[in-house]
């Protein structure tokens, strides 16, 4: 969805770098997401399907490395995974 609606000039280091933003801002699959505008001065707008997700990308700069990427998806994933963990724990807990 991103790729498509994007100019074909954009890497896809900065792709990547708008579907990671869009993924933290809560649209984690390609269905999830409703509109992508190319803005003046090279933002980008992501607007997803359920009401107040959204969020703007500037891609005029370089974006960051993908190992960024990867160490931010890590950290949050680490932090998912935990979060779950506590929760099993409460709910055994309450039985």
């Amino acid at each position: 969805m991103l790729k498509s609606n994007l100019p074909a000039s954009l890497t896809d280091a900065a792709v990547s770098y708008a579907a990671s933003q869009a993924r933290r801002e809560g649209m984690e699959r390609p269905e999830q997401i409703k509109a992508v505008t190319l803005l003046e001065g090279g933002s980008v707008w992501i607007e997803g399907s359920t009401p107040g997700y959204r969020v703007k990308v500037d891609l005029s700069g370089t974006p960051p490395v993908v190992q960024e990427l990867r160490k931010d998806q890590e950290v949050e994933t680490h932090l998912a995974q935990q979060q779950e963990e506590v929760q099993q724990q409460a709910s055994g807990k309450a039985r």
